[in-house]
């Protein structure tokens, strides 16, 4: 589990997909009532590795790389 931060609170959904550094997506969920906090819980199912994780507010996106250990 990993939790994001907005700089805001907003009314506006939140999609938020999570990508392999094959492309392939591996998790994609949608919000609807965000508050500044937003916790993901992927369990166990994802091993090791690096992930691009993209968060899309509106017509902006921002893209995150994770390292699970």
């Amino acid at each position: 589990q990993f939790s994001i931060q907005l700089n805001e609170s907003n009314s506006e959904k939140v999609e938020i997909s999570v990508t392999n550094i094959n492309g392939q997506t591996l998790h994609r969920g949608i919000i609807n009532n965000s508050s500044d906090i937003i916790n993901i819980d992927l369990g166990s199912d994802f091993p090791s590795g690096f992930y691009i994780v993209k968060i899309r507010i509106g017509n902006r996106e921002q893209f995150l790389k994770w390292n699970r250990l």
